[in-house]
């Protein structure tokens, strides 16, 4: 979910620049994340003993309960949007060079992973000693620990390889997408036929079933990026805001027509977008304070991605070792959960993402002229 840029503190930006409701659908989507992984406080090692419709609040929450995953898609498709958004003409006139695109990434990425993939190295041994078996995640072999290192843990396989701190996987086929974006806007250069060509061909990937989730990944980043385009391109709104609906429509009407099951698939490359779209230009006029608050919870979201399912292990081996049953059944201990996943991405969102991205960048960056 995963892929917000974020730098040294710096003056608030115009509200013309501010993407609050992108900002504010992150927070959202990682909150159906942590939803749909409570799941894991029912796992016995590797195996869910616990009904979706036995956890709390289910008559509230059944859709995140039953759908919370999709929120990995929905971060998929905000990144691809972000990064046109912000890269996308700079990359392509060679303002950015590829080393300083690599070190934006590492320092935003690569440290609170880095701590969250040591945190489970030391627990999961535990939980092995007790239980014969790891906590849901059972590849935890030096191969997968080297392609962890490496952030390409799912680089080939999908995510029923998980391994470690197994939601990192979504970030890992991310990072792939990176790479492609920075080779194709050097290359090409951003173009709206150009990103709506990839994004059919990923589009058609998955509608064939292609199980590579680089292809799901791309076509939903792509498609974010073509959101972004025509809202930055003006006159490229009048010339192609038309053909581009229309064929999405064609496209939609003759998946419903020939492969109903893949309808789903094809309303999420299509609507998220448009979604995308109108959230970027409509919640833009705030008031401050809300801006701030908005900004403030939409940093939370790589942290609580990353921290959530070490803090659930260090919990269940707690709970173990008092030999208290983990209160899944509980209302309270949901709203706990929850609320110390977001309150320790806060504070580790400032007193150590942050930090450790304002050292990389200084010790790796040229300084300013």
């Amino acid at each position: 979910m995963t892929t917000m840029v974020a730098s040294p503190p710096s003056p608030p930006a115009a509200p013309e620049q501010r993407l609050l409701g992108l900002e504010l659908l992150r927070f959202l989507c990682a909150f159906a994340v942590l939803v749909w992984h409570y799941q894991h406080f029912g796992f016995e090692g590797g195996h869910p003993l616990l009904a979706r419709s036995e956890q709390p609040f289910y008559g509230w929450l059944r859709p995140l309960y039953e759908h919370g995953y999709l929120g990995v898609q929905v971060f998929w498709c905000i990144s691809g949007f972000i990064f046109f958004w912000k890269y996308g003409r700079s990359i392509a006139e060679r303002r950015v060079s590829g080393g300083r695109f690599f070190v934006l990434r590492f320092s935003r990425l690569y440290p609170l992973h880095l701590t969250t993939l040591g945190l489970v190295l030391l627990l999961q041994p535990l939980y092995l000693a007790v239980h014969g078996q790891y906590f849901v995640y059972q590849h935890n072999d030096a191969v997968h620990l080297l392609r962890q290192l490496l952030l390409a843990s799912n680089w080939i396989a999908g995510p029923e390889d998980e391994s470690f701190n197994g939601p990192v996987w979504s970030i890992s086929v991310e990072v792939l997408v990176y790479a492609i974006f920075f080779v194709l806007l050097r290359w090409w250069g951003p173009s709206l036929r150009g990103e709506a060509l990839i994004t059919l061909l990923c589009l058609g990937g998955v509608l064939a079933h292609v199980a590579w989730p680089v292809v799901a990944c791309a076509g939903l980043f792509y498609a974010g990026g073509l959101a972004a385009l025509v809202l930055t391109q003006r006159p490229a709104r009048e010339r192609h805001g038309v053909g581009l609906a229309a064929a999405s429509l064609a496209v939609l009407l003759a998946v419903r027509q020939f492969a109903p099951a893949q309808t789903a698939t094809v309303l999420l490359v299509i609507g998220l977008p448009l979604l995308l779209g109108a959230l970027a230009v409509s919640v833009r006029q705030v008031p401050e304070r809300l801006a701030v608050a908005i900004e403030t919870a939409g940093n939370l979201t790589y942290a609580s991605y990353l921290l959530h399912f070490p803090l659930q292990l260090l919990v269940v081996l707690l709970c173990g070792a008092l030999r208290w049953p983990v209160p899944v059944h509980s209302g309270l201990f949901f709203v706990g959960f929850i609320a110390a996943v977001f309150a320790l991405s806060a504070w580790v969102y400032r007193r150590f993402e942050m930090p450790m991205q304002a050292l990389i960048r200084r010790l790796a960056l040229p300084p300013p002229r």
